[in-house]
């Protein structure tokens, strides 16, 4: 084997890499975003005061006391 044969190899390595850490960070992507979306889907909500998902207003008024009396 000489060194194109080499070269040949070293770039199968390389890509077999890269295929494999994209596919890991894709799926570490996936996790995350399962993790993060109902979270900022609950953040949006409560700041503009209703659901985004049903337009329904927020309880969030009931059960708070209201901004004046927050220190």
């Amino acid at each position: 084997m000489g060194f194109t044969g080499y070269i040949i190899v070293a770039l199968g390595i390389l890509l077999i890499g890269y295929i494999w850490g994209r596919r890991l960070g894709l799926q570490e992507g996936i996790k995350l975003g399962r993790v993060l979306a109902p979270l900022e889907l609950r953040q949006q909500s409560l700041e503009k005061g209703y659901c985004l998902l049903c337009q329904e207003p927020s309880k969030a008024e009931k059960i708070y006391p209201p901004p004046s009396l927050m220190l």
